[in-house]
């Protein structure tokens, strides 16, 4: 993280979007949250196939968890692919700029 923080500017860690924040962005962010919990297309799907509803609740909350972390970990993916390749074209390369040029096969060619 050290060399991270050394390669990129303080904007990059920055939790809010510098001047799009607005009380507009944050009203609309949060309908869009109420609105999109109970209108998505898997909801019947992922509320209604648990045996009972403590598995329901179990299995939805382990989920969105899991989802979280995962958030964090591709969050410092892309940090890391702005640290080694500043001058990407397009952030969506950037996962596969870091699988291409960081990840090699364990086995010989």
């Amino acid at each position: 993280m050290a060399g991270i923080h050394q390669v990129l500017d303080a904007a990059k860690f920055s939790y809010t979007i510098p001047g799009e924040m607005s009380a507009f962005f944050i009203a609309m962010l949060s309908l869009n949250g109420l609105v999109g919990l109970y209108t998505t297309p898997t909801t019947m799907t992922n509320l209604g196939s648990g045996r009972n509803e403590w598995d329901v609740r179990v299995g939805v909350m382990a989920g969105t968890l899991m989802k979280r972390f995962c958030t964090v970990a591709w969050a410092f993916l892309g940090l890391g692919a702005l640290a080694l390749a500043p001058r990407l074209q397009s952030s969506e390369h950037a996962f596969g700029w870091l699988i291409r040029n960081c990840c090699r096969p364990a086995w010989p060619d």
